[in-house]
């Protein structure tokens, strides 16, 4: 069986969106304009770390989805516009001399206890001198550092360069674009052996399940993206 990062993390808040979205292979409704918004602004930043200034990369792809119809957000279009530039210019200027490149928007894919483990991270390489799993986020406020001690995503992707091209992170780093204030927060912390084997060995413990799973009950304080399929008419499934 084949598992990304964002399908043990749909697992973890409902088993049964899981299943809607990566057993049965059922389409979500609607646009998120904030996901687009984060797919825009990705493009933008992997053209500055290529080189470029991230301007045209950004605008050319958040200009091509303006006429979708997108679900409900605080924020409309031609705000994230705007926002997205100026994000893109305080990059420029503040973090992008921070990175040592070794591998960019890097594919991976490796196997464990026979299960395949396929992702991408946003940077592989050296931040300010030291080997990093860097990954690049959009939120309406701050990070905690605890979310990114908690978060499996950047252990499986240093697992993961490990594995593929021996590369030793020594630390994991969240660039943190928060809209509601218009500014990048860093968040780092540090990566061992044991943090290691201790959130890959969590992670197995889940995988095991969900591939052995039959039943997907239903997390009833988990956003619904199927309403017709979770909340049939008649009461609540």
């Amino acid at each position: 069986m084949i598992f990304r990062y964002s399908a043990l993390d749909t697992a973890y808040h409902c088993l049964k969106k899981y299943e809607n979205i990566y057993v049965r292979g059922l389409k979500q409704e609607g646009h998120s304009i904030d996901l687009e918004f984060g797919t825009a602004l990705h493009m933008g930043l992997k053209d500055i770390r290529e080189g470029g200034t991230g301007e045209l990369s950004y605008t050319m792809y958040w200009d091509s989805v303006a006429d979708k119809q997108f679900t409900k957000s605080r924020f409309d279009h031609a705000e994230l516009r705007k926002l997205g530039l100026t994000f893109l210019e305080r990059f420029n200027k503040l973090h992008a001399k921070k990175f040592k490149v070794f591998k960019l928007e890097e594919a991976m894919e490796t196997t464990l206890e026979g299960f395949t483990l396929q992702g991408t991270a946003d940077v592989v390489g050296d931040y300010e001198g030291i080997p990093s799993i860097v990954d690049f986020k959009t939120s309406a406020k701050e990070y905690p550092k605890e979310k990114i001690i908690k978060n499996p995503q950047m252990y499986i992707y240093a697992l993961m360069a490990n594995k593929l091209w021996g590369y030793e992170a020594k630390q994991l780093v969240y660039k943190v674009f928060i809209k509601t204030e218009g500014r990048i927060q860093t968040v780092k912390t540090e990566l061992t052996k044991d943090k290691l084997d201790d959130m890959i060995n969590n992670e197995l413990i889940m995988i095991r399940d969900l591939a052995s799973r039959k039943e997907f009950p239903r997390n009833p304080n988990c956003f619904c993206n199927f309403p017709g399929i979770c909340y049939p008419k008649g009461g609540i499934k």
